[in-house]
């Protein structure tokens, strides 16, 4: 029998008006499961998911352009935001 420990989604466009949708369809299917933004181009903004309704267990994008389309100020927004756990604040698991 198969698992599955988490339900995933890859968005490569611009903007984040595309989010909600492929997270409320991913919901209908995920039970209790954490739901990822597996694969990104722009970085989601995290104050923008709570607004809209909807949070990302966690979110990916690849390096080299994808990461440089975001520009460094919003990463750093985001990843300070106060909903973004990053993996220096993650317990040491050993």
């Amino acid at each position: 029998m198969d698992t599955i420990g988490v339900i995933g989604v890859d968005i490569y466009k611009r903007g984040q008006t595309d989010e909600k949708p492929h997270f409320d369809l991913m919901s209908t299917v995920a039970g209790n499961k954490p739901i990822a933004l597996s694969e990104c181009e722009e970085i989601p903004d995290p104050a923008i998911m709570k607004e809209r309704g909807f949070m990302w267990n966690w979110f990916s994008t690849w390096h080299g352009r994808h990461i440089r389309k975001n520009d460094p100020a919003y990463l750093k927004q985001v990843y300070n935001h106060e909903l973004v756990i990053t993996r220096d604040e993650m317990p040491n698991f050993k």
